[in-house]
């Protein structure tokens, strides 16, 4: 199959844009009519200013945090106090894709979940299920319900070194040339055919909270086909409809996968339709710093990469709430194994998938950085064979002291190797990506993992 391009998709316009814009104190209002009408909405004001560099110093500590010391010195010497400044090729390095960050537990430091525990982020996405958090409130007899959150990963793309020591907030900063053209990956991330009860038809919304803009046409930013989701106004089939009628969905559904790329699609002539309507539709949207977008995954939307150089600079925390009530037991120890591992989810907050980018990762029982010399090699070996010190990039929702109480690191190591997928028949795996502790040869996992992972943690997931 050939790989299909498009030219670089133009930005809203300030008319677009401003039907999308939805103020903080609104989002109970205005939230809900405009996720309905666009698909895509974008909340304002959700992080200030002054939050906003603290979670950028999060993420330069994030980044410390998970580097060996040969890698830390190469940040620190090119200004280590800001992110824009990291080593592009250690950034290419721990980054896939749009900046998606899947290595290095980085979903699991303080950056990431700061922002899946932010009071902002769960008053937005609360305003989207209103109804079904009232029902649980009925439910459970007036107990407060809650919200739980994805494990996905951060967008970092540090873009080109700047002139300038600092940046400002209201500018993106990206002084690179962007990219004239981009592989298609337009998708949505639900699949009316997945296996999984439930996932294909519930209203589900992903979202991003940027802390740099995503305003300058270089940033690597989220293009979205507003409406797709929903039945053309001349009456046709929603564009995400027809692209998740297409036979390839339907396979892929059996195996458990929300994942529909336009792409994939074995209707020739249904795909070029849509490949025109993407390229004519598509829309880069320009978040401002601060600013939360949401989606909903019927929704045809793709990252767009801004530059030649590895990316324009983007960072962003991907990050999608669900209700509690829809989360199962199975699904929350399933989620405590990635946290316990260092490990992303998909966008689903309601099950524990391990993302389908990294399913034979292993998080932090991965080598911890360079061996390109002795002290490199030293902290290169495997996590779990050094005892006195905390691993490189392990995830600070781990209880480090309970490891130590059961066993050390490297005894709590060995039980979590035997969670990692190891390709199909992989003990406790069912679907794509999807682990039932009860199907682990492992003993009392569940309350292994529980007592690994700390409370405070433990409420989100």
């Amino acid at each position: 199959m050939a790989l299909l391009r498009y030219t670089r998709p133009p930005q809203m316009s300030e008319d677009e844009l401003q039907r999308l814009l939805v103020p903080l104190d609104r989002v109970e209002t205005d939230l809900p009519a405009v996720l309905e009408e666009h698909g895509v909405g974008v909340v304002t004001g959700v992080v200030g200013l002054e939050e906003l560099a603290e979670l950028e110093k999060c993420w330069c500590e994030d980044l410390r945090r998970a580097a060996s010391p040969g890698e830390r010195r190469r940040f620190e010497e090119a200004g280590g106090n800001e992110a824009r400044r990291f080593p592009l090729e250690l950034a290419n390095r721990w980054t896939h894709g749009a900046g998606f960050a899947l290595e290095k537990s980085l979903m699991h430091g303080d950056f990431s979940w700061s922002v899946r525990k932010h009071p902002n982020v769960h008053r937005a996405f609360a305003a989207l299920f209103e109804d079904e958090l009232r029902a649980a409130v009925e439910a459970r007899e007036g107990q407060r319900p809650h919200l739980v959150s994805s494990l996905d990963v951060p967008f970092f793309s540090p873009g080109d070194s700047l002139d300038s020591a600092s940046v400002e907030y209201g500018s993106d900063g990206a002084a690179n040339k962007g990219l004239e053209e981009n592989l298609i990956s337009a998708h949505v991330d639900q699949n009316p055919h997945d296996v999984r009860e439930g996932l294909g038809t519930r209203q589900i919304y992903q979202g991003a909270l940027y802390i740099w803009p995503a305003t300058s046409p270089t940033a690597t930013a989220t293009v979205v086909w507003p409406g797709s989701h929903r039945a053309t106004d001349s009456g046709g089939a929603a564009p995400s409809e027809v692209l998740t009628d297409d036979l390839a969905a339907v396979m892929n559904g059996a195996y458990g996968s929300h994942y529909c790329s336009m792409g994939s699609m074995s209707n020739r002539d249904q795909r070029r339709e849509l490949v025109e309507g993407w390229k004519r539709y598509a829309r880069i949207v320009p978040v401002p710093a601060g600013g939360l977008l949401l989606w909903n995954s019927r929704t045809v939307h793709s990252g767009w990469g801004g530059s030649d150089e590895g990316g324009g600079a983007r960072l962003a925390q991907a990050v999608c709430l669900e209700p509690a009530s829809r989360r199962p037991e199975r699904e929350r120890v399933a989620k405590l194994r990635l946290c316990a591992l260092g490990l992303p989810s998909t966008h689903w907050a309601s099950v524990g998938m391990q993302h389908d980018m990294v399913l034979y990762g292993r998080g932090w029982l991965n080598s911890g950085g360079e061996k390109d010399s002795k002290e490199g090699a030293e902290h290169g070996a495997s996590a779990a064979s050094a005892d006195s010190d905390s691993p490189p990039g392990l995830p600070v929702c781990v209880d480090w002291e309970k490891a130590k109480q059961l066993g050390g690191v490297a005894h709590v190591g060995e039980r979590l190797e035997s969670l990692l997928f190891k390709g199909h028949g992989s003990p406790g795996f069912y679907l794509t990506g999807m682990w039932d502790h009860q199907k682990s040869e492992v003993d009392d996992i569940d309350t292994f993992l529980q007592e690994l992972i700390k409370p405070e943690y433990q409420a989100c997931i």
